[in-house]
């Protein structure tokens, strides 16, 4: 998973996926999608990108797709349902039961690490 944010990247790892934080959407180049890319392709691993749920997210992961695509590696894009939020702030907000009771796998699609097949 690429995160859009530090926090965002540390829910995932601590849901038991490898995770990657980028510092801000606006903090973003091809190099930065390149190393990424060529991880993923290294390691065999499939990328996920998880953008804030506004403009700005939603433009960080379109500025990430491209590049991804020219190192041969395809993503998908999640985004928490509630507007404005980011992975981290959806999970507390469905801890605490303001949001519907979706977990993060069954709505990204994918398994934690350990349950994955490599």
């Amino acid at each position: 998973m690429v995160c859009e944010g530090i926090p965002d990247a540390l829910t995932a790892s601590a849901l038991g996926h490898h995770a990657v934080g980028i510092l801000a959407s606006q903090s973003l180049d091809d190099s930065v999608a390149m190393i990424i890319g060529r991880h993923a392709r290294d390691f065999r691993r499939g990328i996920v990108l998880v953008n804030d749920h506004d403009g700005a997210g939603q433009a960080w992961a379109s500025r990430l797709t491209n590049p991804l695509e020219g190192v041969g590696i395809e993503s998908t894009t999640f985004q928490p349902p509630g507007p404005g939020m980011g992975l981290n702030s959806w999970l507390f907000d469905q801890r605490n039961g303001s949001v519907g009771s979706v977990g993060v796998d069954g709505a990204i699609g994918l398994a934690p690490v350990a349950d994955a097949v490599t």
